[in-house]
């Protein structure tokens, strides 16, 4: 009966360390970079677009309805206008004539003129918007932040990893299932998948895909807080 009520010690994997510590951390910017792009009612209108096919069209100006507004902006010296305007869209289904509103140009527009419009040749009930500051945004986001996210859980991952594998035979017993530890760790990943589903199958607004998406991404770092506190 020597030794009796005393456990074995777990078997030890050096590569253990290194998974959970960039798995928690990619998973973690995985979710956060959900909230990176167009938002509510726009993004919905993109992805439709997208999904038939869209893209950015050079038209020329049919006519220009009432005056062009000044915004306030300006561009080296040149005031930025916003027009209605009203343009022939070639659509799959032939030509039609479109109103588009808030188009955004540097100088006064004028009829004749070419400018960028977004629309799916195939499906004309979507309508026509234009295309530079969906552009614009589309590009920060993918240039710019999307990849500051990757790069920011490359290195938290990676120091996450290190501090694993220096504390191996905690990581290796930690892997021994005790509900008060695991359940409730499970449950902070829970929260978090339950955080990030709305940013999968919607477009929530800035300000609240933001929020999911913090909430969502802490998910995986509270699990292990939790884990390393209580094991």
């Amino acid at each position: 009966r020597r030794g009796r009520g005393r456990r074995p010690e777990p078997p030890r994997s050096r590569a253990l360390s290194w998974v959970l510590g960039l798995g928690i951390a990619l998973t973690s910017a995985a979710a956060l970079s959900q909230a990176v792009g167009p938002d509510g009612a726009h993004g919905r209108w993109l992805a439709e677009v997208n999904r038939a096919g869209g893209r950015t069209h050079q038209l020329t100006v049919t006519k220009v309805i009432g005056k062009p507004q000044v915004t306030g902006a300006a561009e080296r010296d040149v005031e930025e206008f916003s027009s209605t305007i009203v343009v022939t869209v070639p659509f799959d289904s032939g030509p039609r004539q479109v109103t588009v509103d808030g188009v955004r140009t540097q100088g006064e527009l004028e009829q004749g003129r070419s400018i960028k419009l977004l629309y799916a040749p195939s499906r004309p009930e979507l309508g026509v918007r234009p295309a530079a500051d969906d552009d614009l945004s589309s590009t920060v986001g993918r240039v710019v932040v999307r990849p500051v996210i990757w790069l920011l859980a490359l290195v938290a991952g990676l120091s996450t990893a290190v501090a694993m594998h220096r504390r191996e035979a905690g990581v290796a017993r930690a892997r021994r299932f005790e509900p008060w530890v695991h359940l409730p760790a499970a449950a902070f990943l829970a929260g978090g998948a339950v955080l990030a589903l709305p940013l999968l199958t919607g477009f929530p607004d800035t300000a609240t895909g933001w929020g999911l998406a913090v909430g969502a991404a802490a998910g995986p770092w509270l699990a292990l807080a939790w884990i390393v506190r209580t094991s």
